[in-house]
């Protein structure tokens, strides 16, 4: 089973746009290229890096909630815990939210730096290979010195 504009068993890599119209096609194959592009690849992975790290944050923020019920003051000296529970639930959904957009952000940086260096290493080399990131910046440290 073979969905539109995904290859199935047996197909060619780009895909199979028999049975299209002229207009049709060009659409996927324009869809093809913005997909393959580096600003589109960067943003994709910007994002998905932003709700992956949004979800661990909210995650860890829980986790450490522990911690900031039991030890955190206010400026006051007054104890969380001897506050009212529904202004111990605004601080603790407060601090959950904080974490969690900052932990959301750094994620989204750092997959969309990593995106936008592997695809521009990618084109400059012409070539698509699994280790060619890693190649890179390994290949350096294994230079050994000639004599000259």
């Amino acid at each position: 089973m073979s969905f539109p504009g995904i290859p199935g068993p047996g197909s060619t890599p780009g895909g199979d746009t028999a049975g299209m119209s002229e207009m049709e096609q060009s659409i996927v194959k324009g869809m093809q290229a913005a997909m393959e592009s580096c600003p589109f690849k960067t943003a994709i992975s910007g994002g998905m890096g932003f709700a992956l790290g949004g979800a661990f944050g909210l995650f860890m923020s829980s986790v450490w909630l522990c911690s900031f019920v039991l030890h955190e003051q206010d400026g006051a000296g007054q104890q969380l815990a001897d506050l009212p529970l529904r202004e111990q639930l605004r601080r603790g959904f407060k601090d959950m939210g904080t974490r969690s957009y900052s932990s959301a952000k750094n994620f989204g940086i750092i997959g969309a730096i990593f995106a936008g260096t592997e695809c521009c290493i990618e084109s400059v080399r012409r070539t698509n290979r699994p280790f060619s990131t890693s190649s890179i910046l390994i290949q350096p440290l294994s230079i050994e010195p000639r004599a000259i």
